[in-house]
């Protein structure tokens, strides 16, 4: 059983918040109680380079060897801090086998004009560029990544690689997130929103107005979706767990 933890919390200025130590600490401390930690794995999935998600973890209440995977920059880049924290040069290979495996970040300046991600991608495609395209951290930060690489892609290659079925992977969200967000809500995974978690996210630079809303990807009521209430303490996030048939 996998237990990834995908809340993009970040504050106005794309900073990350303690909301996400607090969530790793409380997931982790759920994962104990439900089935006991040997049990389960433990990912992390986020936007953030690998530089700044080993920052952000300095001041977390866990050790960086407990999780099996650290998947990076909007799911291009996967590393494994058992493993001295070597990258996954396969997954590179993998998700970069049409495009190339190169990725790139733009920092968007305060105040600065912005393109949605659907307009951007269209302008690419007239001039043969096929790429992955993520606002992250609040929208301060554009990811230009492979066209196969996504945090969704990365979670299916670790259920082949490890021998999971997606059924028994659990993935926590915050309620809003980067642009890439509502893939992780819907799918054979398994789904735990947590309300509050997340203050600001990149979602107002998804999609132009005529394009598909948000209920055509996003079942609006799924068994595979579970749901914390403006809170993500230990026994509320056991009891969602509870409610998806883990016990």
């Amino acid at each position: 059983m996998l237990f990834v933890i995908a809340a993009d919390c970040y504050d106005c200025n794309g900073k990350s918040t303690v909301n996400f130590q607090e969530i790793i600490k409380n997931v982790m401390k759920a994962a104990g109680l439900c089935l006991g930690l040997g049990r389960i794995g433990f990912v992390l999935l986020t936007g953030s380079s690998l530089r700044e998600t080993m920052e952000a973890l300095k001041s977390c209440p866990v050790n960086i060897e407990d999780f099996d995977a650290i998947i990076c920059n909007s799911g291009s880049e996967m590393y494994y801090p058992w493993r001295d924290m070597v990258a996954d040069l396969d997954y590179e290979a993998h998700v970069g086998q049409t495009s190339g495996s190169r990725s790139y970040s733009y920092i968007i300046k305060p105040g600065a004009k912005t393109r949605k991600v659907d307009e951007i991608r269209q302008r690419l495609r007239m001039r043969g560029f096929r790429c992955n395209l993520v606002y992250t951290r609040a929208a301060s930060r554009l990811n230009v990544i492979p066209l196969f690489a996504s945090r969704k892609q990365a979670l299916r290659y670790l259920s082949v690689k490890w021998g999971i079925d997606l059924s028994k992977i659990f993935v926590f969200v915050g309620e809003k997130g980067d642009t890439d967000y509502e893939e992780l809500l819907a799918g054979l995974h398994k789904t735990i929103i947590m309300r509050g978690s997340v203050g600001y996210g990149s979602e107002k630079l998804l999609r132009s107005q005529d394009s598909f809303k948000r209920e055509d990807i996003v079942p609006q009521e799924s068994p595979s979706l579970g749901f914390v209430e403006e809170n993500y303490e230990v026994h509320d996030l056991s009891a969602a767990l509870e409610a998806l048939g883990i016990k």
